[in-house]
């Protein structure tokens, strides 16, 4: 055989075997592409309106579930999930994140649907893709939830303050009254999106639990140090008087808090001197009652059906130290970069301004349809002065609305007991002595709303009885309330869902209080009081005084018998069910007669009626 001959041969045979691999290549292929297909179409066919196998959603596995039977089980894991929390730590630090803190909601019908929708997606070969790969691998999907950005973020803020070092700026502050350089220092700050994220993906994938965050360092944009003339700035800016005004009130600045001010910043990217505006802003809160203004809800009247405004009230206006720092801050830039040299720097304050809730517009808003409940005492035989000051108080708590859930105290809403709000003395004895005190028959009107109180049905959360028996309050013995500037207090919760409104008239010598709102259907009832432990009064107590002449006798206290007293106030729901119960218990000490007698131009042999007994504690003197 010639040589061409055998390589013809040779050749040949090459290809033959060359096509023989490709046929097997191409049939393998073909053969594994079929498979695959079968395989997806038994899958498809198996997994007909059903989770593709190998498919979880935040570790729960719902393969073959349909899309309910996977929305019942992701909601069983979200409800477990939602009571637990997240806790992010930093240093010796900790703070735990509820679910409810950040309004997170968990929606476990959409994240069904996204396991649901794994392999069957609109286009065609990301479906194809997500298919073929749940055959083979485990897929994890995540809970689709929403949550307030807001709240987190602040959380995340509050305790990045917390744990964070800032870093320092170099540049300049007042030591002992002099401009020196200082150096700026690094600092380790938590990153807060990495804090925020971690909190989301812990809840996404339902692992709560304590997620550990780092502190990065992190560099002061201003490493080096002041020049000469940062230095003088500094020192230009000492002699500086810082005023100011808001409302036609100023406060001025004292040097030793503009030290504390002194600092320095960028402008333009050159470092010049300057405030700090955190610290002006802590000066300014402690100067902010110059300029506060304390205004007053309108007052309400309710006449023929209907609610008028009696007194529209008043704005109450109060500094916004954090504007206002803003602005002396940017004074003081002003002032460095133009070179000044005004001896004054007047910066105009911005007011917080909180107008009354209550207008014409707002009345019908209120619920104040009718009146739920009145209560009513006699002052009779009450001084001049007495009855004065029951005016008065009267007076100062009628129109008074009370908002729904809000407590109401009786001592706030009367201000200051002194002649600046119109209340005479009346006097009272103090161990030996004879004192006149301002708001003598408060009480009358504290008694009076007590008992409105519970005819309104109202939940009373303070009360004191009086020291011993008034004859006042009585009958019935032991439904008195007792109030003195400081302590005691009258208090009642309005709980009946809308505003009330509280307002008093005098008639003769009795007080009402009537109180109006919307009725529910309670009803309110206290039982008959239950005296008991009577003790007869001590006694009678002579105190001999100069402010009457000699010869005179004028009783100030009559006798009293000690006794307790309780009884039992009920207020019952439209269907019957008890609201409310309170027993209240009183302790009343036996009081004896007390006489002031006069020994002024009493002669060398003068006589008195009884006797001046040795000074023994008095109660705190009832008015």
């Amino acid at each position: 055989m010639s040589k061409d001959e055998h390589k013809k041969q040779t050749d040949g045979g090459g290809k033959t075997r060359f096509l023989s691999r490709r046929k097997v290549m191409i049939i393998s292929s073909v053969g594994a592409v079929v498979a695959i297909v079968a395989a997806l179409v038994l899958v498809v066919l198996f997994y007909d309106h059903k989770v593709l196998p190998n498919i979880y959603a935040a570790g729960v596995h719902l393969s073959a579930k349909s899309l309910d039977e996977a929305d019942d089980l992701l909601q069983t894991k979200a409800d477990a999930i939602s009571q637990q929390s997240v806790t992010l730590s930093a240093k010796d630090q900790k703070v735990e994140i509820h679910p409810s803190d950040i309004t997170l909601v968990i929606d476990t019908k959409s994240t069904a649907g996204n396991a649901y929708a794994y392999g069957r997606r609109t286009d065609f070969w990301t479906s194809l893709k997500e298919a073929v790969g749940s055959l083979t691998s485990k897929n994890n999907l995540a809970f689709i939830i929403s949550y307030d950005d807001t709240q987190l973020t602040k959380i995340v803020d509050d305790f990045a303050a917390k744990v964070d070092q800032p870093e320092i700026n170099a540049g300049v502050k007042i030591d002992n009254g002099v401009a020196v350089e200082t150096e700026g220092v690094s600092g380790k700050r938590i990153d807060k999106n990495v804090a925020k994220a971690a909190v989301i993906n812990a809840w996404q994938n339902a692992v709560a639990g304590e997620v550990g965050l780092s502190l990065n360092t992190v560099e002061p944009v201003i490493k080096t140090g002041a020049t000469k003339e940062v230095l003088a700035q500094a020192e230009t800016l000492r002699k500086v008087k810082f005023v100011v005004t808001a409302d036609s009130r100023s406060v001025t600045a004292k040097q030793a808090d503009v030290d504390k001010w002194i600092s320095s910043d960028l402008y333009q990217g050159k470092l010049i001197a300057a405030v700090d505006v955190n610290a002006v802003k802590l000066w300014l809160d402690t100067v902010s009652d110059v300029f506060k203004q304390q205004g007053n809800e309108a007052r309400v009247g309710f006449s023929g059906g209907a609610l008028t405004i009696i007194n529209p009230g008043s704005d109450t206006r109060a500094l916004d130290s954090q504007k206002t720092a803003a602005a002396l801050h940017k004074a003081v830039e002003d002032y460095v970069v133009n070179g000044k040299s005004d001896k004054t720097v007047t910066v105009a304050g911005t007011m917080l301004v909180n107008q009354p809730q209550v207008t014409n517009d707002t009345l019908s808003t209120l619920g104040i349809k009718e009146l739920i409940g009145t209560g009513t005492t006699s002052f009779t035989g009450s001084p001049e002065n007495r009855k004065h000051n029951i005016a008065i108080g009267a007076s100062a708590l009628s129109g008074i609305l009370v908002k729904p859930g809000e407590e109401f105290s009786t001592l706030k809403n009367l201000g200051k007991i002194d002649n600046t709000n119109g209340y005479l003395p009346e006097l009272v004895i103090k161990v030996d002595k004879t004192v006149p005190e301002f708001g003598g028959g408060l009480c009358q009107v504290s008694t009076t709303l007590f008992r409105a109180t519970m005819n309104s049905g109202l939940k009373v959360t303070a009360r004191q009885n009086h020291s011993y028996r008034v004859a006042y309050y009585e009958p019935p013995v032991g439904m008195d309330a007792t109030i003195y500037e400081g302590n005691p207090d009258y208090r009642f919760v309005n709980d009946t869902g809308h505003y009330i409104l509280i307002q008093s008239h005098i008639e003769g010598v009795k007080i009402t209080f009537d109180i109006y709102g919307t009725k529910d259907g309670r009803t309110a009832n206290s039982t008959n009081p239950v005296v008991y432990n009577v003790v007869p009064p001590p006694d009678p107590e002579y105190v001999r005084t100069d402010t009457l002449p000699y010869g005179t006798t004028k009783q100030t206290d009559k006798a009293h018998n000690g006794s307790d007293a309780t009884f039992t106030y009920t207020v019952l729901n439209a269907d019957g069910t008890t609201r409310n119960k309170q027993t209240f218990n009183s302790h009343y000490v036996p009081w004896k007669a007390r006489y002031l007698v006069g020994t002024a131009g009493a002669p060398a042999e003068a006589t008195y009626p009884g006797s001046t007994p040795s000074p023994s504690p008095s109660p705190t003197p009832t008015p």
